[in-house]
């Protein structure tokens, strides 16, 4: 895709492949927007209860010159190794993949196509990547980061 993308005469066409390495989006999710979009997919409310008594059961302490704080509670992240934060990663980037298609099919971001008989590709999920093939309109970059937050 990138090679067709470099070697194709694009006639004062730009287009921007931003990669982002999702790597660090485990200790972004927040778990009461977790909760809401597995209710919204059809899980029932005792398992969505006992899911987010897994994924809240962390408290943290933090050392400062050599003596423990009071231990906190965070709010939002899933624990990378834990069997269970890969499932509930997959629900997310699903719904990150779902946006996505839902914004190429309102027009606000066009993705690219490599020729006229093409399909549209707006977006590539990998395990710790995501690349999305944008117009090169600054107004996309913007609609892909209003998804993203």
């Amino acid at each position: 895709m990138l090679h067709q993308l470099r070697v194709r005469k694009r006639k004062r066409k730009f287009q921007a492949v931003p990669k982002l390495n999702m790597q660090k989006a485990y200790d972004r999710v927040e778990w009461d927007f977790l909760c809401d979009y597995m209710l919204k997919l059809g899980f029932s409310e005792r398992w969505v209860s006992l899911v987010k008594q897994c994924i809240s059961s962390v408290s943290f302490r933090i050392n400062v010159n050599e003596e423990l704080c009071e231990p906190f509670l965070p709010t939002r992240g899933i624990r990378q190794g834990d069997l269970l934060s890969l499932y509930l990663f997959i629900i997310m980037a699903n719904l990150l993949s779902f946006l996505m298609t839902k914004v190429v099919e309102d027009g606000t971001v066009r993705g690219i196509k490599l020729n006229s008989s093409c399909l549209i590709l707006s977006h590539l999920l990998f395990s710790n990547d995501a690349i999305f093939f944008l117009d090169g309109i600054t107004q996309e970059a913007h609609n892909i980061a209003s998804i993203l937050n």
